[in-house]
C-alpha cells in the first residue's frame, strides 16, 4: 500500500489571519437610541459618547468600542450596564454636576482607561465590577453610595482613591497590580 496524497484549496481568506472588524462611525443619537432599545452597542468609534441627563430602561451593553470621552452625568441606569472590551481614552466621568444611579450591576471588563477618569455621587444599587482591566491613569471614587460592595479582579490599575463614600457590601481585590496608590477613605 502506497499512502495517498490528498490536495486542498485554500482561499486566499483562508489564509490571512482573522482581523477585528473596523470601527464604524455612529452618531451619537443613533447610538443612544441603540442602547435605549437594549441593543448591544459594538464596534463603534466616538469622539464623544455622551449620555448626561438620559434614563435607561432597558440594560446597557457597550462592547468593543473607541471612545475618547464617555460621559454620563445625571444618567439613571434601571438595569445592568456592560462596557466591554473597550477603549476609553480621554475622559470616564460618571456624575460631574448631577448624580448618576446605576440601579443595577456596572461591570467594566477589558476596559482600557486613560486621561480623567472620575465618579462622584454615583450611586450603585449594586455593585461596581471591574474585571481584566487596566486603568492607565487614577480611578477616583468620591462621595459614592455602593449598595452591594465593589469587585476588583485581574487588572493593572494606576492608582484608585475612593473617599467620601459609603460601600455597604464586601470589597473584593484579587490578582491586581497597583502602580502607584490604592486609597480607601472614609468622610
Amino acid at each position: 500500500d502506497t499512502p495517498t496524497t490528498e490536495i486542498y484549496t485554500l482561499s486566499l481568506h483562508d489564509a490571512l489571519p482573522i482581523c477585528k472588524k473596523p470601527f464604524e462611525e455612529t452618531s451619537l443619537q443613533e447610538a443612544v437610541e441603540i442602547l435605549q432599545n437594549g441593543e448591544s452597542l459594538e464596534n463603534k468609534k466616538f469622539a464623544v459618547l455622551d449620555l448626561s441627563h438620559l434614563c435607561f430602561e432597558k440594560p446597557v451593553h457597550i462592547m468593543k468600542c473607541d471612545i475618547q470621552e464617555f460621559l454620563a452625568d445625571g444618567t439613571e441606569f434601571k438595569n445592568s450596564v456592560v462596557i466591554e472590551d473597550c477603549s476609553i481614552s480621554k475622559v470616564f466621568v460618571l456624575s460631574k454636576e448631577n448624580p448618576s444611579v446605576f440601579r443595577e450591576t456596572l461591570t467594566l471588563k477589558k476596559v482600557n482607561l486613560s486621561g480623567e477618569i472620575e465618579l462622584k455621587k454615583v450611586c450603585f444599587g449594586k455593585s461596581l465590577n471591574i474585571i481584566d482591566g487596566k486603568i492607565n491613569d487614577v480611578f477616583k471614587m468620591q462621595d459614592a453610595i455602593l449598595d452591594h460592595g465593589l469587585s476588583i479582579f485581574n487588572s493593572e490599575i494606576n492608582g484608585f482613591t475612593l473617599s467620601g463614600s459609603q460601600v455597604r457590601g464586601p470589597i473584593t481585590v484579587s490578582g491586581c497590580t497597583f502602580n502607584q496608590i490604592f486609597s480607601l477613605q472614609n468622610g
